[in-house]
């Protein structure tokens, strides 16, 4: 990992060394911790950095402050880039969606009984009546004769959390 250089601010003259390092450190955690990797050496690097502030006889908040700061600006930094991931991961489970009930409206229309198909898909056969009359157009929650529907939330959270696709 690459550890940026700051170009020195008024501020940053006024604040000490250690807390300085206590900022950088807690960047450098965040920063990896954005990018998904465990980064020991720099958890290792960040609480020494403390721990040496504190010992310059630091105030507890200061340090904690400095920490803040490291943090939220490895946060501003890594921010639009988690955000694309997260919408990017998004299209994926939409479309992983749909290809999932395509293949349960499939094998329901092709004719195993809903309870093997919910089986296999690790759903409730209510979900699968549900996902079949969503694909034809029909509400889930009224039957093709126009009863009430058994009352359970079959909405896409529902069938993701009951998938784990959440």
């Amino acid at each position: 990992m690459t550890t940026r250089m700051r170009a020195s601010t008024g501020a940053e003259d006024e604040m000490a060394a250690e807390l300085v390092a206590v900022r950088d450190a807690a960047e450098v955690v965040l920063a990896a911790h954005a990018a998904g990797e465990l980064d020991a050496e720099a958890r290792a690097r960040a609480t020494e950095a403390a721990k040496l502030a504190l010992d310059a006889g630091h105030a507890l908040a200061a340090v904690a402050a400095a920490e803040q700061a490291g943090q939220q600006a490895a946060c501003d930094r890594a921010r639009p880039q988690l955000l694309r991931d997260v919408e990017r991961t998004a299209k994926r489970v939409r479309e992983a969606t749909r290809d999932h009930e395509a293949a349960i409206v499939r094998a329901a229309q092709a004719g195993p009984p809903d309870r093997q198909v919910a089986e296999r898909a690790r759903i409730a056969h209510a979900t699968v009546r549900s996902i079949v009359r969503r694909h034809d157009g029909v509400s889930p929650d009224t039957s093709a004769d126009g009863d009430a529907g058994n009352g359970e939330d079959e909405s896409p959270t529902s069938l993701n959390a009951s998938t784990g696709m959440a």
